[in-house]
């Protein structure tokens, strides 16, 4: 609401009317100058707030390239010009302003010079305003400091700012005799304008009249009376008006504000019409097809849309922009009437309150897979150990056994008439399982009906990417500490020879790495497999210096100096690996490496939800379930670097 209060506010001309004890010594009648204070930060009331000037934020480079001063505000009585104006350091803004010798002018300046003209006043315009003080209570204004442009100097008869006027000696004291009174009205707010002056006695032709004395008391009082009046007709129109709009809730957002009532019907009616184009669209629906289908899977579509941009939207439902806004369609097509639907009708239909609206929890649950599904597949495409894991489904919980073979049999030479010569092939097996990877959340009420199933969108997402981490924690683990044949993959010298202290990151460790690989035997037989490096793997801290190795656009000047592994490798950056460790694998053309496992048809999280009705909540749970293995551990090499 503040930058609406900016917008009503910010280009029209304000008015101050200020005076203090007039001096002497401020007026040089020669010269036709009059030193005077013309502004300070004594707070006034507008009908959007009590309004507070800060000087420091003034800008007066109007007044100094030759403003007007004027006689009360009229542009057509110029009477003289300022010739300086500044800010001193108690926050009260001060010009120099000099008289024209018309004839008019010429009367207020002596009207000055004798103490009968003593009020100063300003028009300017705010560009800017901060928020100071919220009201304590209903009924009270907040507070601003406001940013301004001063447009011009006046003097008039009415002041309101007792603090400044003519004299740099600000008279703080008490003023009390009160000669003139003033009660202006705006739209919301009734103001009190007293127009204070001091309690002198003048002679006039040897006879003392003395001022006469008004209650200001009285006079506060009266109009303090008639403000709180105003400002109850003023809350009560506006709740009014918000209720039949059927934005209930926007009311206390408008009066807190101060809001003027033509403008709260202005928004009103902006978002009433924003509210009517949220209407369903017609589609032509074949014959044969089944409507409530076609219409459910349209609905699903454009409610996951709405949860995540990222996902298709209905072309049925697209003129709708927000969940509430879904929900309300829904509810239309069933025949409700949604023109006074409150926010906690909308709640009703989120948690199945609602028995007109008994399939909206449907809806909800397959466009929340959907976005669930759209999002996981997403970070898929973003993983890493993707080349070193082979995938499969399994229909349950049991055993996965997993055969690791021996390499077929040396050819040998047959002679003519020969019979063939049999062979066998060795077998071992790796066996796991998959598990279930869960997690809850629970959204209330209240946060569904004052975020329009913004929380809900959020903890989706959040699940989609709590899946994905968790796959990425259970590969590296198993990367790094997992078992084959019920030993460590990574193991220092014979048999396995996949582990190696103290061998740097270049040239000479992916050299011993690499040989280490290729000379790793097969079950049945000794002679080596020459595996191939395929893939590099490190850590963050090594990133740099792994592309650097294999970086294949260095054109060497020397023998010494070529690098054969230059563009050899793949590179795999990961971060749950050890600082001080890196790795060099096959690839699973060559041989098995891991392999994850699913259960079939449920490659992506599930989400399931229910009504809590103990806690008048929405739970929803999310269920991720695989399985990893280390298969064999000759296609897999570890380094130390210290």
């Amino acid at each position: 609401m503040k930058t609406d209060i900016r917008s009503k506010v910010s280009n029209e001309t304000q008015y101050r009317n200020l005076k203090v004890r007039n001096s002497a010594d401020a007026i040089d009648v020669e010269a036709r100058t009059v030193e005077l204070a013309f502004a300070s930060e004594l707070p006034y009331e507008r009908w959007w707030g009590i309004e507070i000037i800060d000087t420091q934020r003034m800008d007066i480079d109007r007044l100094n390239d030759g403003g007007a001063l004027l006689w009360n505000h009229d542009g057509e009585k110029h009477i003289g010009t300022v010739e300086k104006a500044w800010i001193d350091g108690d926050k009260v803004a001060r010009a120099t302003v000099r008289f024209s010798k018309r004839k008019e002018a010429d009367d207020i300046f002596q009207d000055i010079v004798d103490g009968i003209v003593k009020h100063v006043s300003f028009g300017y315009m705010i560009t800017d305003f901060d928020l100071i003080k919220e009201a304590e209570k209903k009924g009270e204004l907040n507070e601003y400091k406001v940013a301004t442009v001063t447009h011009e100097i006046s003097m008039v008869h009415t002041p309101a700012d007792t603090t400044v006027g003519i004299g740099r000696s600000v008279d703080q004291g008490p003023k009390e005799v009160v000669n003139v009174s003033t009660v202006s009205e705006t739209d919301n707010n009734k103001h009190l304008e007293v127009s204070e002056m001091e309690n002198t006695t003048e002679t006039v032709e040897n006879e003392v009249v003395e001022t006469p004395v008004i209650d200001t008391k009285a006079l506060e009082k009266e109009a303090f009376e008639k403000g709180v009046e105003t400002r109850k007709a003023y809350v009560e129109e506006v709740k009014s008006l918000c209720g039949l709009a059927g934005f209930g809730e926007k009311a206390d957002e408008f009066i807190n504000e101060n809001i003027e009532v033509k403008h709260v019907r202005e928004t009103l009616a902006e978002l009433k019409a924003e509210q009517d184009k949220e209407e369903v669209s017609t589609v032509r629906i074949e014959a044969g097809e089944d409507l409530k289908a076609k219409r459910d899977l349209e609905r699903t579509k454009q409610f996951a849309h709405l949860m995540n941009p990222t996902s298709e939207a209905s072309e049925l439902y697209k003129g709708i922009r927000t969940s509430h806004g879904m929900i309300k369609s829904i509810m239309k097509e069933a025949n409700v009437d949604v023109s006074e639907l409150s926010s906690e009708g909308l709640v009703n239909a989120v948690l199945g309150r609602d028995h007109s609206t008994s399939d909206f929890p449907v809806i909800l649950k397959d466009a929340s897979n959907k976005v669930l599904l759209d999002s996981f597949n997403a970070k898929l495409e973003q993983r890493n150990f993707g080349p070193l894991v082979r995938e499969r489904q399994v229909a349950d919980y049991k055993d996965i056994n997993v055969a690791r073979l021996g390499e077929s049999p040396s050819l040998e030479l047959k002679q003519e008439g020969e019979e063939y010569k049999s062979g066998t092939v060795s077998e071992t097996g790796e066996t796991y399982k998959v598990h279930d990877y869960a997690r809850m959340i629970s959204f209330t009420d209240r946060a569904l009906r004052n975020d329009d199933l913004g929380a809900f969108s959020r903890g989706l997402l959040q699940f989609a990417s709590s899946a994905a981490r968790k796959e990425m924690d259970v590969v590296w683990d198993e990367f790094q500490n997992g078992l084959v044949d019920g030993s460590a993959i990574y193991q220092a010298g014979a048999p396995r020879n996949t582990l190696h202290a103290t061998t740097p990151l270049d040239i000479d460790g992916l050299s011993t790495l690499e040989t280490a690989m290729m000379l790793q035997k097969g079950l049945d037989a000794d002679d080596p497999l020459n595996l191939e490096g395929r893939y590099l793997v490190v850590p963050p801290a090594l990133k740099t210096l792994a592309y650097q190795l294999m970086n294949g656009q260095y054109v060497p000047n020397t023998a010494s100096e070529v690098n054969p592994y230059a563009g050899s490798m793949g590179i795999i950056v990961e971060s749950r690996l050890g600082a001080g460790d890196w790795y060099m694998t096959s690839s699973l053309d060559q041989i098995d490496l891991l392999e994850m496992a699913f259960l079939t048809g449920r490659r992506a999280p599930m989400l399931d939800q229910r009504i809590n009705f103990s806690t008048d909540s929405l739970d929803a749970k999310i269920k991720h379930t695989f399985g990893v293995k280390a298969i064999d551990f000759r296609g897999f090499q570890k380094a130390e670097i210290a």
